[in-house]
């Protein structure tokens, strides 16, 4: 919960300084020939219900663009928007970062990647599976009301075997290894390496005022895994930790925002560590209990002045049995969290996103010194229904409570039916009710209103998939949702009131060829959005500053002679909408000193060209013996080096501009040898 208290802090004052489609298809082929299941489904899982997106590692590798990282695969399904800035912030369905939760099969991840976007803090080798939920997910998953990211970790097998991984930026190493014959266990860790490669004190960028570092940005994360199987009952233990740093120093802003200056300091991380049992004994009952514990903290000095130190600490229970019969899959489970969290703040009131004006020098700085705790407590019962041999229903109902200032037990129904037409048609819908708390931030008493409830939307979706010859499959998903009870402001001074409100539909349409007995496949995808949202009391619902309206993605592969294997990638977008400057005025400072401040335009009324890149990749993989092999992989990101620009930078007095753009023509290097 806390960890969007200062919500991307310092990588804001860092910016005022400076599809993949639904399925591959559910079957490919393993090394002896035969067709399986690709994907691995959980207990309440219904294929082809809206909304519900899977990919295996092994897939997402061989995408471009990813960088030996699966999980970035996210940011390329359809639906799913990723800003291009540093924040790397995905927006699904009109719904905010903050609005979405990730975990590791229901272990809770604080974040998913370094620095915003970087790279994922889960190793590949320790990940099986990613699951993306854009809407209309099941009672299981609960208190986010826009998308799930759900990650089936890889568990070891005791094969004694490694890895040594090295691309541009990281380098990671990482060995599976037997205990005994019922006991396996993985260690693995990565780093990045470019602050050993640069000087201790250097330059960053190529601004005029000179942006300089004394920590060059740094990373690294490391996962442990330890599993016993026995007959019915399945354990493992999970822990995994991550942590990012960087000093800098700025002075671009020294004449448009004086206070925006100086240096930043910042170290965040945590250690998440889970110990799960699975259990299946012979018959038509399972249950998986999960017990966790996660530690995050955040620790930053912002220009010489501000801080914001936050531990959390969150310990936490999830279970769910499920009972098995011809006609009834029913599930029921509960969870319980406890959060611990002291906060040293002194910040000030910080901007939404949609906010372009936000000044420094002139905002309001509170000092905040509070130690809370929260208890929350959540049930959920399901079951999945057949009706009739073409017709399944999902319905249940997650009811949960805390007992944190003002928030009330809340209850959220949720349905879902399927009909199946035949083998290779059906249709499918989708409505729920999610809720989750407001941003916590707006909820302290010094800066927001204690008083704030729980913020609400509802989600209507729908599916038509066909399968043709060879498995081609085309999935075509229409949407809508509303969001109620958002926590905005009233004014510059005043606490913020549940009285915003919002409204996303679009269109998913995704067309795959999977790589079966062929040599290639092809994955189309195209989204349509339109969103908007209330970002301040009384003004009504105004465009939303994630909407870009129209998404188009190919991506294709082919494998050639000798294990050689290449691939592309091409995106398309909207051009991203954004609040012009339209004029200029000098203010006076309360020393006396005068400078220059922008006027805007209407919110959210430009629109910058849109967005295009074409990523190519080659992959080999070169076999030294029976149990050795070198993995080479080369891409070249935005080959056309198109210009995508993303961002306007100002003069001091604001009669000039230059644009700015997003990655440019890029390469990325990478070897992985295995032992």
């Amino acid at each position: 919960m806390i960890k969007y208290i200062i919500s991307n802090f310092v990588l804001m004052f860092f910016f005022i300084n400076f599809s993949y489609a639904e399925d591959i298809g559910v079957i490919f082929v393993n090394e002896e020939g035969k067709k399986k299941d690709a994907y691995i489904q959980t207990e309440t899982f219904i294929e082809n219900m809206p909304m519900q997106k899977q990919i295996t590692t092994k897939e997402a590798l061989d995408m471009p663009g990813v960088q030996g990282d699966p999980i970035k695969a996210i940011k390329t399904f359809a639906g799913v928007l990723s800003t291009s800035d540093m924040s790397g912030e995905m927006l699904i369905h009109g719904s905010k970062e903050r609005e979405n939760s990730a975990s590791l099969n229901h272990l809770p991840l604080p974040d998913l990647f370094h620095f915003g976007g970087l790279h994922s803090i889960v190793a590949p080798e320790a990940t099986e599976q990613i699951d993306v939920y854009l809407g209309g997910f099941d009672a299981t998953y609960g208190q986010t009301m826009g998308g799930v990211f759900d990650i089936t970790p890889k568990y070891p097998e005791g094969t004694n075997k490694g890895f040594v991984h090295m691309g541009i930026y990281d380098s990671s190493l990482g060995l599976d290894f037997k205990i005994n014959n019922r006991t396996n266990g993985f260690i693995g860790g990565r780093r990045s390496y470019f602050d050993l490669l640069v000087d201790k004190t250097g330059k960053l960028g190529d601004s005029e005022d000179e942006i300089t570092y004394t920590k060059f940005p740094r990373f690294y994360d490391g996962t442990l895994m330890l599993t016993l199987d026995s007959s019915d009952s399945f354990f493992s233990f999970e822990s995994i930790t991550a942590r990012d740093s960087l000093i800098i120093n700025t002075q671009e802003n020294k004449v448009k925002d004086p206070a925006a200056t100086g240096t930043i300091s910042h170290t965040s991380g945590f250690t998440t560590t889970g110990l799960r049992w699975k259990y299946k004994p012979s018959g038509d009952f399972t249950a998986h209990t999960l017990i966790y514990h996660s530690k995050y903290y955040y620790d930053s000095q912002i220009f010489d002045e501000y801080k914001a130190k936050i531990t959390e600490n969150v310990s936490g229970l999830y279970h769910i049995s499920t009972w098995d019969t011809d006609k009834n899959k029913i599930s029921l489970g509960g969870e319980y969290i406890y959060e611990d969290i002291p906060l040293d703040l002194y910040i000030p009131k910080l901007p939404e996103r949609e906010d372009p004006d936000f000044d420094l020098t002139t905002a309001k700085k509170y000092s905040i010194n509070k130690h809370f705790t929260v208890n929350n407590y959540a049930t959920f019962i399901q079951n999945i229904q057949t009706i009739t041999n073409k017709t399944k229903i999902r319905y249940g109902l997650r009811v949960f409570d805390n007992d944190y200032e003002s928030y009330d037990t809340r209850v959220n129904p949720r349905v879902g039916l399927i009909y199946s037409f035949n083998k290779d048609i059906s249709t499918s819908f989708s409505v729920g009710e999610y809720s989750q708390f407001a941003d916590p931030l707006k909820n302290i008493e010094q800066i927001g209103n204690k008083d704030l409830v729980y913020e609400d939307s509802r989600h209507y979706t729908l599916n038509y998939s066909q399968t043709f010859t060879n498995k081609h499959k085309i999935s075509i998903e229409p949407y809508f949702k509303k969001f109620e009870n958002l926590a905005v402001s009233v004014d510059d001074d005043r606490n913020y009131l549940n009285t915003g409100e919002g409204e996303a539909y679009g269109l998913d349409v995704t067309y795959t060829k999977p790589l079966l007995d062929t040599k290639w496949n092809l994955i189309f995808s195209y989204s349509y959005i339109q969103a908007k949202r209330t970002t301040k009391d009384g003004e009504g619902m105004k465009k939303f500053y994630g909407e870009m309206p129209h998404t188009i993605q190919v991506m294709g592969s082919y494998l050639l002679k000798n294990d050689w294997k290449f691939s592309s990638l091409i995106k398309y977008h909207s051009g991203a909408y954004y609040t012009p400057v339209i004029g200029r005025y000098q203010y006076t400072d309360s020393d006396g000193t005068t400078r220059w401040r922008p006027t805007y335009g209407s919110d959210l009324s430009g629109q910058f060209p849109d967005y295009f890149t074409l990523n190519l990749k080659i992959s080999k993989t070169k076999y030294l013996s029976y149990d050795r092999s070198l993995e080479f992989s080369f891409e070249i990101m935005n080959i056309t080096n198109h210009s995508n620009i993303d961002g306007i930078r100002y003069n001091d007095d604001y009669t000039e501009k230059e644009y700015e753009s997003s990655m440019p023509l890029l390469p990325w290097f990478d070897v992985t040898y295995r032992f």
